[in-house]
């Protein structure tokens, strides 16, 4: 493979290197999804339950989205904000915010971590 040697400033020749290739296109492509889905994770003392807001254009708007709806949550005396959280203390109830490629699904994750 060819690539510019930024500290030489000349084409340099590499051998392709197939799992650095792989890799590589992955991460681009998380980068360039077609579109994202908002997972909103919802968790009190008796439950854990997942909705996903899917279609969000891009990254962006997702993490706008986000914005937006931990501001909503600024009202409310009892709330306390952690990252993408908020927890109420009244009842115990935190809803958690993940922007995610649309192919991807935190349930199975969540899943999977369990013993």
């Amino acid at each position: 493979m060819l690539y510019l040697n930024p500290v030489e400033e000349r084409l340099t020749y590499e051998p392709f290197k197939r799992k650095e290739h792989r890799r590589h296109m992955r991460k681009s492509a998380l980068l360039f999804a077609l579109a994202w889905t908002l997972w909103i994770r919802t968790q009190t003392p008796t439950s854990d339950s997942w909705n996903a807001a899917p279609g969000l254009p891009s990254l962006q708007r997702c993490n706008a989205s986000v914005k937006e709806k931990l501001e909503i949550w600024r009202q409310f005396k009892d709330a306390i904000f952690s990252g993408n959280s908020v927890t109420f203390t009244s009842n115990a109830t935190t809803m958690s915010y993940y922007c995610l490629p649309e192919n991807e699904d935190p349930r199975k994750q969540t899943r999977q971590a369990k013993p």
